[in-house]
């Protein structure tokens, strides 16, 4: 547990949900009103190994952690970092929205983040709305592979194609255009999709 006493675990893996459910973190009287602690002290001791240990940071605000992402990633899963299109490009948002545990059916490792998909242009692929895909990062792709593009900023997950020499971002779905990948960047593969039921 990366150094951590069981219960700094617990504390840690409360503080991450808080994160992902609620968006933001818990204040220090829902610290001690979830686990029980009868005064603040033993929460604050809790945080300041925590901190100490490298896993968060804080300022005096009620809400004032912030938790070290690629330390907590470590120890709960692949990182699900914004959602991207299935649809037409829309710059992906660089922000932490959850995490894909080994739970989620994938191990975590290096290079690996996830993304949450949006629209349906890859529907007939068995990429739908709302579905999490694991993606590894690389800069480079063979046609017939499903990949995440960067055009102009914007970011579109596609079938990489090659059509009379050029590449193009292929859908997978009659109702939407191909886009030609042209002056863009592929930043990585899907590897998995994880459905939400």
């Amino acid at each position: 547990m990366e150094g951590l006493t069981p219960k700094q675990h617990r504390v840690l893996r409360f503080l991450f949900e808080q994160v992902r459910e609620a968006g933001r973190p818990p204040t220090l009287r829902e610290i001690c009103a979830h686990f029980g602690f009868a005064s603040d002290r033993a929460a604050r001791d809790h945080l300041k190994a925590l901190e100490h240990k490298g896993y968060l940071s804080r300022t005096p605000s009620a809400r004032g952690l912030e938790l070290s992402w690629e330390r907590v990633w470590q120890l709960f899963g692949i990182p699900i970092l914004g959602r991207v299109p299935a649809g037409k490009p829309s710059l992906a948002e660089a922000e932490f929205i959850g995490a894909l545990s080994p739970d989620d059916l994938y191990p975590s490792g290096p290079g690996l983040f996830a993304l949450e998909v949006r629209g349906e242009s890859m529907k007939d692929a068995g990429i739908l709305p709302g579905d999490r895909v694991i993606i590894r990062e690389q800069a480079t792709a063979t046609p017939g592979q499903i990949v995440v593009a960067l055009i102009d900023n914007e970011a579109t997950i596609k079938t990489l194609a090659l059509r009379d020499g050029a590449l193009i971002l292929e859908p997978a779905n009659p109702a939407f255009e191909p886009i030609p990948l042209n002056g863009g960047r592929i930043v990585g593969r899907v590897i998995q999709v994880v459905r939400k039921y």
